[in-house]
């Protein structure tokens, strides 16, 4: 959000000083919209991987700190792109109104807006969304910002944010300081804080006393596969972060229409202790064993990504999301337990919000599958 502010606040004085744009700076400037009108989930947020601290060039009205919606029909006006429209009309287009004027907000009024997007790689950027149905699933798998100093980066490679019928479910941290308190910003940077797992109680990347704007690239998240289409979207992603302990983590993600399927598979030897977490958006998730309706749901999730899975039946997470119920089941190896407690998250900048997250954890020899499957339930 703030990259397109910053080259539309640009654009804007090149058009104010009657100096128009060139092709190529134009072709770039519309890929930036586009990605961005991709990667908004169904609510207009954007996915809060890595440094949120919600900076703002263009700020002529007050706006939720994740909401990136408002960047469509600027950038439509900009560049006469209807197609940058997530609908028909201007929508929420103040700043066109107040930085372009009246003609360009009627030429708005008369758009079409363009599909709504689907199943999105960014391997560049370490950013991958796949939707299907009810659900939108955004992955981090890839390098480390700055060319691998990270500055603005987290811990989270190959964590999930996890919408359901455009609630948020699954979610990243988020960012509650940054400078001013150096120790709480390594708390919510760390690779514990992110709905990904840990090996051995370690970090995948350094975190480096007295450097809070570095996190130097030891993970080197790659992407193996990306598969959308099918009855479900597929992706595969690995890193390195564990391989001092003799570890690989690589993700592989299915999204159906019936749910969502995580296998996370953990290369190496020996016995590790293993944290995996699954940090949700509100409070009160709790644990409880599955009731019969719900494990018909899951064979029907496990049917369609074509998995060989038995769930744990005395241990699965239930959790609200919006109007419907999350269901969260588990086919892990043996003496890996289940528990569920109170968390926090940080939805802005310099603000705490109740949440809650469930913990897989133990002891477990590798190599070693951990499935975990998500149904949503009236």
């Amino acid at each position: 959000r703030h990259a397109c502010e910053i080259f539309a606040a640009a654009t804007l004085l090149r058009l104010g000083a009657r100096r128009g744009l060139g092709r190529a700076s134009a072709g770039r400037l519309r890929t930036l919209f586009r990605a961005t009108r991709t990667l908004l989930a169904s609510d207009g947020a954007l996915p809060a991987i890595g440094d949120a601290d919600a900076p703002r060039v263009l700020a002529l009205r007050d706006r939720d700190p994740a909401d990136a919606r408002f960047l469509l029909p600027l950038g439509a006006a900009l560049l006469g792109a209807p197609e940058l429209l997530a609908a028909a009309g201007p929508g929420d287009a103040a700043e066109v109104a107040w930085l372009l004027g009246p003609r360009r907000l009627a030429a708005l009024a008369a758009g079409n807006g363009g599909r709504r997007p689907r199943t999105a790689s960014f391997p560049a950027a370490g950013i991958h969304v796949l939707r299907r149905g009810a659900w939108e699933l955004f992955l981090s798998c890839g390098p480390n910002g700055q060319r691998g100093v990270g500055g603005h980066s987290h811990n989270d490679k190959l964590a999930i944010e996890l919408r359901a019928d455009g609630a948020l479910a699954i979610c990243d941290p988020g960012t509650p300081s940054t400078a001013g308190d150096p120790e709480l910003r390594d708390a919510f940077r760390s690779t514990r804080a992110h709905a990904t797992v840990v090996v051995d109680g370690l970090e995948q990347s350094p975190l480096v006393a007295g450097r809070p704007g570095a996190l130097p690239d030891v993970a080197a998240a790659r992407l193996l596969a990306f598969e959308p289409g099918g009855t479900a979207d597929r992706i595969v992603g690995e890193h390195r972060g564990f391989a001092r302990a003799g570890v690989v983590h690589r993700r592989e993600v299915h999204v159906a229409e019936a749910g969502v399927a995580v296998l996370d598979r953990l290369a190496g030897s020996g016995v590790h202790r293993i944290e995996l977490r699954w940090p949700f958006a509100s409070a009160g998730a709790r644990l409880r064993p599955l009731a019969a309706g719900e494990a018909a749901a899951l064979d029907r999730l496990v049917r369609a990504v074509r998995l060989r899975a038995t769930v744990d039946a005395a241990q699965a997470v239930e959790v609200q999301v919006g109007t419907r119920r999350l269901i969260v089941a588990l086919a892990v190896p043996a003496g890996l337990e289940a528990t569920v407690a109170p968390s926090v998250r940080s939805p802005a900048y310099g603000a705490l919000a109740d949440a809650s997250t469930a913990l897989v954890s133990g002891p477990l020899r590798c190599p070693a599958v951990l499935t975990t499957l998500f149904v949503l339930l009236g």
